[in-house]
């Protein structure tokens, strides 16, 4: 099993519907790679005050 995990601390006003529509149109390129099982793309929003 491979795994990788980045963290990335962005800008609190940081738009994250460009980290959104990222993964939804580039998500799929590494659909075909050999042996994938599952992938997992997760994104944590800090609630504005």
């Amino acid at each position: 099993m491979i795994a990788s995990q980045y963290k990335i601390i962005l800008p609190s006003d940081y738009d994250m519907e460009i980290i959104n529509s990222r993964v939804k149109n580039n998500g799929h390129k590494t659909d075909g790679f050999y042996g994938l099982k599952f992938k997992l793309y997760l994104t944590i929003k800090k609630r504005r005050e």
